[in-house]
């Protein structure tokens, strides 16, 4: 049941997403959907487009200068941009890209990847079911489905426990 939900999500994540321009050069979509192992770099163009980048860069390095200059990114990823992605670098990238500003630690500690992690999952849009310490494409997709819907209700969005939605 899990699996055909997960499916559903991922499938109208791919139509909300390219229908609303978020992601215009729907080859990312295509690439994220058939990868079991994303890398940083993958996640940093998603981060990019779904920020509203713009679609025609493809060159990664000005990508991640730009996710630098927004703060989306830490500066020691620009040396990882082939190592998988983590869980917590893209709820880092998240949380930064939402303006997601978090619980007490996160506010007054800073965002950091481990709160920022906790924070993606206490408002569901991160799934609390998976301990992998790497996402793939299609729980990527799932949560950018997610985030777009967080983004447009922006205020009134619904926190639940255990990041079941």
């Amino acid at each position: 049941m899990r699996r055909i939900t997960f499916l559903l999500i991922t499938c109208s994540t791919f139509l909300l997403l390219s229908s609303r321009g978020a992601f215009a050069d729907k080859t990312l979509l295509r690439e994220l959907m058939e990868k079991k192992e994303v890398t940083l770099a993958d996640g940093c163009r998603a981060i990019y487009y779904f920020s509203g980048g713009d679609e025609n860069e493809k060159d990664i390095d000005s990508i991640v200068a730009r996710l630098l200059e927004m703060e989306y990114i830490e500066k020691s990823c620009r040396e990882k941009l082939d190592e998988r992605l983590r869980r917590g670098q893209f709820a880092y990238m998240l949380c930064k890209a939402l303006d997601i500003k978090g619980g007490l630690t996160m506010r007054i500690i800073g965002t950091r990847e481990r709160y920022a992690l906790r924070e993606v999952i206490f408002l569901g849009l991160m799934p609390d079911v998976n301990k992998a310490k790497y996402v793939n494409g299609m729980e990527v997709l799932g949560v950018l489905s997610r985030a777009e819907d967080y983004r447009s209700k922006k205020g009134k969005y619904r926190r639940v426990r255990g990041g079941a939605l």
